[in-house]
Order: structure tokens, then C-alpha cells, then sequence
């Protein structure tokens, strides 16, 4: 149930997205002046298919996993394994969340900033996050 939950919303937001735009994929894109209407755009659809609904009921089916797994130390591992991916999630669709409605995005985004200084140091390959701290570099200056 938890991976038809993934699946659901990762179709969801590709169907929100679309195509990319003539313009999106256009020279401007390599330079980076047209990649902003894109990035807007994947960020607001994955903030509507990861909703607060969803991303619970997700952690409901990892903890429901977990405990009928509680005998099994290899199965709990896997299953935190997964749930970092979802910790993750919450934390970047509440970036997105701050972002869009104009709040303070300064305690979401050092959330995620510790979040994935913890999880590179304990747990790295649960999700990519040297590229993660890489990619998201230039928004995480807001905390300077």
C-alpha cells in the first residue's frame, strides 16, 4: 500500500508538471535564465501530490510496517530506510509550502538542512543527499 501511495502521487505531480514548455528547453535553459517556470512548476505540483493527507497516510503504513515487523531488526532497518525518504518529503514539500504562501521559509528550510546533514552522516544512501545538499545549495543561503 505504501509504494501504490509513492506511485499515486509521483503520477499525480508528472501529469501536473506536463511537458516541458518550447521555452523551457530552449538554449535560455542550458544558460539557466528560462529554468525558474519549470522548477516553480515541479515544486508546486509535488507540494499538491505529497499533501499533508497523503504523506500521514504513508507514515501510518510505515509504522503499521514496523510493528509487524518489530521481531525482525533486517526488516525495521528496511523499513526506516524507506521512511527517511518520506521524513524528506514532509520536509521539502514544507519548504515549498512556506515558499508559495509567502511565510517565513527560514525553520522549514533548516529543518531540511539538518535533516540532511543527519541523514548523510548516518544513513546516505537512503536518499542522494550529497546531490540534495548540492542542489538545494542556493536556497539554503537564506539561513546565512
Amino acid at each position: 500500500q505504501y509504494f501504490d501511495e509513492l506511485a499515486k502521487a509521483t503520477r499525480e505531480a508528472a501529469l501536473t508538471m506536463g511537458p516541458p514548455k518550447q521555452a523551457e528547453t530552449s538554449r535560455e535553459e542550458e544558460v539557466g535564465v528560462a529554468i525558474l517556470p519549470a522548477r516553480e512548476r515541479m515544486e508546486r505540483a509535488l507540494l499538491a501530490s505529497f499533501n499533508p493527507a497523503r504523506l500521514e497516510r504513508m507514515a501510518r503504513l510505515l509504522d503499521s510496517a514496523r510493528k509487524q515487523a518489530e521481531k525482525d531488526e533486517t526488516i525495521v532497518q528496511r523499513v526506516d530506510f524507506f521512511a527517511a525518504g518520506l521524513e524528506y518529503a514532509r520536509l521539502q514539500t514544507a519548504t515549498y509550502a512556506a515558499q508559495y504562501r509567502g511565510g517565513d521559509q527560514k525553520p522549514p528550510m533548516h529543518a531540511l538542512l539538518e535533516f540532511l546533514r543527519h541523514t548523510s552522516a548516518t544513513t546516505p544512501l537512503a536518499i542522494n543527499t550529497a546531490y540534495l545538499l548540492y542542489d538545494q545549495g542556493a536556497r539554503f543561503r537564506i539561513l546565512q
